[in-house]
């Protein structure tokens, strides 16, 4: 998200409580990609509560049918995020096609969960040994002799033994390791 360095996301989640009365209205056809060619244009959305939201379609759930819309704010850098849930729009039309919303919104980069997870893997291996226990690397595992596993995320509650007494003392060896340990 290098792009979005010097950009601020404001997340306001708004939820309408309403009673769940079925509509004949269908805004968005059941249409996957009728709702896909909304994405990126303005839209004005009026609720069962006659709250009006107006800004860009960032996506919309096909499952749910609720509208995420980026409005953006005075500066232009920041943005407020809405959800609109489907049971409460009364209203919806379409203002202008082709809003440009910031690149940094639309960037598919998923973050790895495993991303970091390597250098807490080492922090807490250097740990071990620095409490003189001998810990070997076995993929994604940590082996502390025979009958002792650390798995992935590496937390106290991946550590697996049968030995109870020994599982409790390494568990509180590991919750007593310094946040800033390297």
């Amino acid at each position: 998200m290098d792009s979005a360095a010097n950009c601020c996301l404001l997340l306001y989640v708004r939820f309408s409580h309403q009673s769940m009365m079925e509509t004949n209205q269908c805004f968005f056809n059941d249409d996957p990609q009728y709702m896909k060619s909304l994405i990126g244009k303005s839209v004005e959305v009026t609720t069962t509560f006659n709250n009006i939201y107006k800004g860009a379609v960032y996506v919309i759930d096909p499952e749910t049918k609720t509208l995420v819309l980026a409005t953006p704010l005075l500066d232009a850098d920041s943005f407020v995020v809405e959800f609109v849930l489907y049971h409460s729009i009364r209203s919806f039309e379409v203002l202008s096609d082709n809003i440009v919303l910031p690149s940094f919104l639309f960037e598919n980069e998923v973050p790895d969960p495993k991303e970091g997870l390597e250098s807490k893997k080492g922090r807490l291996k250097r740990w071990l040994q620095e409490n003189l226990i001998d810990v070997q690397e076995e993929g994604d595992e940590l082996k502390l002799g025979k009958a002792f596993t650390i798995e992935y995320p590496y937390g106290p509650e991946q550590c697996l033994c049968s030995n109870t007494i020994i599982l409790e003392r390494v568990r509180a060896l590991i919750e007593k390791m310094p946040e800033d340990f390297v």
